[in-house]
């Protein structure tokens, strides 16, 4: 190592012996010649800007590898049937003109969703077996090859997700929600079907959950399924019940589909 003596010694030997024009960002550098006899003229201002670069790069590249690996940790709850896995809108069958429709508008949706005006979400509603499951993983699968971000999870799934984070030091809450809040098009899927606890007339955990993550997502994509009505939705959530369907349906469409139960059709 260097003596601080032969150090200075070093440095006093540096000269300034000029100035140049940087031609990339415009800075004026100084051009120096050090104890060797060589010039050197480097740009400070762009080597930072450089290494601030490579520094937010580098951020993105650990933010999306976590984000990865949140999102896969949805798709680990959800437990997303075989059938549903390999839905698609070309193997949805309808036998119901209502079907026919919600097909129609779920693939328009799809298709036109970075173009869409006057709405940005669906409300797919109906009796079991209609397949709204099914339409809306199409939509979800559709928009994955386009290369969007979309999260597509039963509400009970989500619920117990974020109970689980409690424990599970993998994933936080804090980051379920923001991917939740972050994603291009939220899907919740069931929702309604949770259960919800009714504590003394006030809402309860699940309600404040779903009043959060929607509320967050207010003016951004979204597709929703359930079984019940708005009014069998607001009293189910309590003190929150009205303000969870209004937020839910500001900028929404509903879709309502009727028909048989296609999973007892060969009973």
């Amino acid at each position: 190592m260097k003596s601080l003596k032969a150090t200075l010694t070093t440095f006093s030997k540096i000269q300034v012996i000029g100035q140049r024009i940087c031609e990339t960002c415009g800075s004026s550098v100084p051009i120096v010649k050090d104890h060797k006899g060589e010039e050197i003229s480097d740009c400070l201002a762009c080597e930072n800007k450089a290494l601030e670069r490579e520094m937010t790069d580098y951020k993105v590249q650990m933010d999306n590898q976590r984000d990865e690996q949140i999102t896969a940790q949805f798709e680990r709850y959800s437990l997303i049937p075989d059938d549903l896995q390999t839905a698609t809108f070309e193997n949805y069958i309808p036998d119901h003109d209502s079907k026919k429709d919600a097909l129609k508008k779920c693939q328009w949706f799809a298709e036109n969703f970075d173009n869409l005006t006057g709405f940005h979400s669906l409300l797919l509603k109906g009796g079991y077996g209609l397949g709204k499951s099914h339409l809306s993983h199409s939509i979800t699968k559709y928009l994955k090859e386009q290369g969007k971000k979309v999260i597509f999870i039963d509400t009970p799934s989500l619920l117990r997700m974020i109970r689980q984070s409690f424990n599970d030091h993998s994933f936080s809450e804090s980051e379920i929600y923001r991917l939740c809040a972050e994603a291009d098009l939220l899907v919740l899927d069931d929702i309604g079907a949770e259960y919800v606890k009714q504590e003394n007339g006030k809402e309860s955990w699940a309600s404040e959950v779903l009043f959060q993550i929607i509320t967050s997502r207010m003016d951004k994509p979204k597709v929703f399924t359930t079984n019940l009505s708005s009014k069998e939705l607001s009293n189910k959530y309590g003190v929150h019940g009205g303000r969870i369907v209004s937020r839910m349906m500001k900028g929404t469409r509903l879709v309502e589909m009727e028909g048989k139960d296609y999973r007892t059709q060969a009973w």
